[in-house]
């Protein structure tokens, strides 16, 4: 995400161009879910699988992040997934602790 972030990723307009897709994403399922700061983010999904990748642009500065959970219970599809919902949580303390501590 930091490389993508600098311009690095494949090339600086690939770069830009992922970004400016990603800032374009709706959804908070997970990483944001209770913030409203602008980010950049993509969502995977298998059965039993949630990912996310993301870089939240925070009033104190950017902070990239992704979040896996793998081999949940059930199969469950959900926007309030048992693993969207532990993603959110993980990113909120994330988010604040990051914040408090610049």
């Amino acid at each position: 995400m930091e490389k993508l972030d600098r311009g690095e990723a494949i090339s600086q307009a690939a770069s830009k161009e992922m970004l400016d897709l990603m800032k374009r994403e709706q959804a908070r399922y997970a990483i944001g879910r209770t913030t409203s700061d602008p980010m950049a983010s993509k969502y995977g999904a298998l059965d039993r699988l949630r990912s996310c990748v993301a870089i939240v642009y925070s009033k104190k500065g950017k902070i990239a992040m992704a979040i896996t959970v793998d081999e949940m219970p059930e199969v469950y599809w959900s926007v309030d997934n048992p693993g969207y919902l532990l993603m959110s949580r993980l990113s909120t303390i994330l988010i604040e602790g990051l914040q408090s501590s610049r």
